[in-house]
């Protein structure tokens, strides 16, 4: 092994260890609901770079209402998209969209 090799080997562990580390062990930002009078379970959710909180925790079998707030003008967070409940939702950016 010259020493090329050596440097390529030892960056691309480097790179799979933060890899790791990111994904398993760094912390989250996690947020628990606030139920207000009517029941429902309320959180305020911020959109720069990514969603902060971008955990929550809610009780089961409660109604949860999300307030998104996008702060940024990014392409990518036009939209949100949640399958799993069919909903589909513009996100114009400043204001909440509902």
């Amino acid at each position: 092994m010259d020493i090329a090799e050596i440097i390529v080997t030892l960056t691309g562990v480097a790179l799979s260890g933060f890899v790791i580390w990111y994904f398993f062990f760094s912390a989250r930002q996690t947020a628990s609901a606030v139920s207000s009078s009517s029941g429902v379970q309320e959180v305020d959710i911020t959109v720069k770079g990514g969603y902060s909180p971008d955990v929550i925790e809610v009780e089961r079998g409660k109604p949860v209402q999300l307030s998104f707030y996008r702060d940024e003008e990014n392409s990518c967070s036009e939209e949100l998209l949640m399958p799993d409940f069919s909903i589909r939702r513009d996100l114009p950016p400043s204001r909440p969209p509902w």
